[in-house]
């Protein structure tokens, strides 16, 4: 490169430089190194002259005449410099030129290409556009869906075009119109097989309408118009499902088919559920989340439905309650119902869930809300159809009362364990339908239930009670037990045998609730507590009759004894607790007294004789005066409770009493002993009343000042009067 080590002339050499391959690559770069080369060389020839015009200057003298023709010498190569310069820098401006004149070629190469592209894209786009406005015609969804990708890939190419708005006009069009064609077929499509009946799943798609309706999702989806297609699924779908519905319910309304409502709603969510892997595969191409898709789509359908499935069970409610026996058909359809949407539930979130299987399903909640609301409405009117149940259950014992008593106490025999079983029942169907929602109100309403019944049974006793015969003495009141009195006694401790029964039911609930695990509150407290109250209370009031029918004769013996002339058969007065009364006998009343209450075992005995778990419970709800123990048998403990009250009556009917003489006083001690005596005989303790009076009758006046104040008034009183204690 060197422009010393060549012959060449300047412009010679110059032209050579540029000719060579590194100028034509990079003509830029080429000029500055070589601009960068001479300047060298001219920094080097200068230095040059500066060591020869030194070597002159030391040669001056022997030079000295050459110098002229160095001078000459030195002015043609500073001209030949200056020529180089000027030849150098047109060289760059040229260069600079040639390469402008490149990139012009290139710009125009690139626009040429465009045009040339354009115009045959353009070529294509009305090819395309004639095609596929042929083949929509046509219906061959494959070539449509070619073709249409051709076109949309062809708009991209043509997006800096002039027309571009316009294409994007025929486009639009374009779709427009395969969307109005592929709108029916889909539909068509979507209703030949229903999903319940088609038999393809997730990984197996079936043929025909499947096939088909996957082609036109496709489409759909390579036009962007994917929230049209879900919105025309959906609405397909739906009614589809709402119209499966209506034709089951139509089923259920022919008499010719033996269909029940629960098996209608159980076909429909087991229809439901079965569909679920046939629409997998559609709602996957149409949606990509095909689970919650077909979630939202199932909701929608139960929603619409809800009311419809709602109506008619109302309408199977209003046909069931007029009969115990259809309400708890209907009632037993409910729990039908109500575990089918617990089963459909379970199988919606295994699916869901296989879908999703690390991803907590958010939805599942509502839709379960959705599914369960049918039935929960029209829970608010459970109670009542249970009442129905119920009530028949009580209509069914018929106390037909003295008329025909037989009948009556019949209907009384295993009444209770029905009862029990019916309110069992009603309990255990509350936890099935509402969770135990509705048991508070259940209870409520069984408890006045049992109330009217008790008010039955409550009456009917007193129509048994009512029955007894007279069997009379000289004075016209029965003074013996009669057989009908032992037939009335009979029939109330049958009644009281029932209500031992009924108690020990209404307990035995709490149990089986208890094994059950739906017991709803304290293991300790009874759910019928208050009906066992009031059955205990009429057990008590039957019993208070039975005593008042066994005390009778001993009320009638004591009929004009305050009258009996014994207590006045001598004028003298006064105090005579230190005279001995054991030389009197007791009198004829208190004497046939004795003699009735020790035929009470006999009486008693064939009545209580029963050994069964209710009368064994009887022991511990009648309340007797006297507490039983357990080695006390119950006819022990009812002839006590008579031996106590008759000695209740004998003292209150001998205090009234009015005149007595020291023979009347020593008379009725003589007759208080005797019935002590009696008394001790069936292990009766004496009353308060009763030891007070023969006290006070016995005692010396300076002890009976001193026991006064711990006796009641009415017997200080009778015996002061009687003592003449002033």
């Amino acid at each position: 490169m060197d422009i010393g080590a060549t012959s060449l002339s300047p412009a010679e050499w110059l032209n050579q430089q540029f000719n060579s391959p590194d100028a034509r690559q990079n003509p830029e770069a080429f000029s500055g190194k070589l601009m960068g080369s001479l300047q060298q060389q001219m920094y080097r020839a200068q230095q040059g002259m500066e060591e020869a015009s030194g070597q002159l200057l030391t040669l001056r003298s022997s030079l000295s005449h050459d110098i002229p023709a160095i001078r000459t010498h030195s002015t043609y190569l500073i001209h030949d410099l200056s020529d180089l310069h000027t030849r150098l820098d047109s060289s760059r401006g040229a260069a600079n030129s040639s390469l402008e004149k490149i990139r012009a070629t290139e710009m125009v190469k690139q626009r040429m290409e465009l045009t040339y592209r354009s115009l045959e894209n353009q070529d294509n786009w009305e090819v395309l556009l004639a095609d596929i406005k042929e083949l929509i015609g046509s219906g061959d969804l494959e070539a449509i869906l070619g073709r249409l990708a051709a076109l949309q890939k062809c708009f991209v190419q043509l997006g800096e075009s002039v027309d571009h708005e316009a294409r994007r006009i025929q486009l639009d069009d374009v779709k427009n119109n395969i969307e109005s064609f592929l709108i029916p077929r889909l539909v068509a499509g979507l209703a030949a097989v229903p999903p319940w009946k088609s038999q393809g799943n997730a990984r197996t798609v079936g043929a025909g309408s499947d096939v088909l309706a996957l082609k036109i999702v496709q489409i759909f989806d390579l036009m962007q118009r994917t929230e049209t297609l879900r919105r025309i699924l959906n609405d397909c779908r739906q009614r589809q499902f709402v119209g499966h519905w209506d034709d089951l319910i139509k089923a259920l309304q022919d008499d010719s088919i033996v269909v029940s409502i629960d098996e209608c709603i159980a076909n429909f969510y087991e229809d439901l559920s079965s569909s679920w892997h046939a629409q997998l595969p559609l709602f996957a191409a149409a949606c990509g989340d095909p689970a919650d898709a077909i979630l939202h789509s199932y909701s929608s359908i139960l929603t619409d439905i809800g009311p419809k499935l709602e109506h008619e069970i109302s309408l199977v409610r209003e046909k069931s309650t007029a009969a115990a026996n259809t309400a708890e058909d209907f009632l037993s359809a409910l729990i039908a119902i109500k575990r089918s949407q617990e089963a459909f539930c379970q199988s919606i979130e295994k699916e869901y869930q296989q879908s999703h299987p690390r991803l907590a399903p958010a939805s599942l909640p509502a839709f379960v809300t959705v599914v369960r609301r049918p039935l929960q409405n029209v829970m608010t009117s459970y109670v009542e159809v249970e009442l129905v149940i119920l009530s028949s259950e009580l209509s069914r014992i018929h106390l037909t009362g003295a008329a025909d008593k037989s009948k009556g106490l019949h209907a009384l025999q295993g009444s209770a364990s029905r009862l029990s079983s019916a309110v069992y029942s009603a309990v255990v169907r509350c936890f099935q339908l509402t969770e135990g929602k509705s048991f508070d109100a259940l209870i409520n309403m069984v408890n006045l239930s049992l109330a009217g019944y008790v008010k039955k049974v409550e009456e009917f006793a007193r129509e048994l009670k009512g029955r007894t015969t007279s069997g009379t003495g000289t004075a016209g009141k029965q003074t013996d037990f009669t057989d009908g009195d032992s037939e009335t006694l009979n029939d109330l401790v049958k009644v009281l045998q029932h209500c031992g029964d009924l108690v020990l039911q209404l307990e035995n609930i709490d149990d089986m609730l208890v094994q059950d695990q739906i017991h709803p509150g304290p293991i300790d407290q009874h759910i019928l507590a208050s009906s066992i109250r009031q059955v205990e209370a009429l057990a008590n009031s039957v019993f208070q009759w039975t005593l008042s029918l066994l005390l009778r004769p001993v009320e009638a013996l004591l009929e004009g004894v305050p009258n009996l002339s014994t207590w006045t058969s001598s004028a003298t007065k006064g105090a005579v607790a230190d005279i001995p009364s054991f030389g009197f006998d007791p009198q004829d009343y208190i004497t046939r007294i004795g003699n009735y209450l020790l035929t009470l075992p006999q009486i008693m005995d064939p009545v209580l004789s029963s050994e069964s778990a209710s009368m064994k419970r009887l022991k511990t709800i009648l309340a007797f005066q006297i507490a039983p123990d357990e080695s006390t048998s119950l006819t022990e403990a009812w002839i006590q409770a008579t031996v106590f009250e008759s000695m209740a009556i004998v003292t209150a009917v001998l205090i009234r009493i009015k005149h007595l003489t020291n023979l009347g006083i020593r008379q009725m001690i003589a007759d208080l002993k005797y019935f002590q005596n009696v008394a001790e005989d069936f292990a009766v303790p004496l009353s308060d009343l009763f030891t007070s009076l023969l006290d006070l009758l016995t005692c010396s006046r300076e002890d009976f000042d001193a026991k006064v104040d711990s006796v009641p008034p009415v017997i200080v009183n009778f015996v002061r009067n009687a003592r003449n204690f002033d």
